[in-house]
């Protein structure tokens, strides 16, 4: 590896793990917003976020960000909010 070193390496896999969470992080923030109404507040709504297993992934909302089904979850929330059925 010509001119890669150690420490580009680690600085890299830094830059590269910040990332991801950043984006997790959007996403349950993204998540929660879109709740927060329904739940009746954004204590509830994290509530409801670490803990309510979505009958069609039979995942939490959490577990279901932590393991890349975002577009799913808003998927499935957008149902909801057009009147679908959990």
């Amino acid at each position: 590896m010509k001119g890669y070193t150690l420490l580009s390496y680690i600085t890299s896999s830094y830059k590269n793990v910040r990332a991801y969470l950043m984006i997790k992080l959007e996403q349950k923030q993204m998540i929660i917003k879109k709740v927060k109404e329904w739940a009746g507040g954004e204590e509830q709504a994290l509530h409801w976020y670490k803990n309510e297993i979505i009958p069609a992934m039979h995942l939490t909302p959490e577990q279901a960000i932590e393991q890349g089904h975002y577009d799913t979850l808003m998927d499935y929330l957008e149902s909801i909010s057009l009147g679908g059925y959990a």
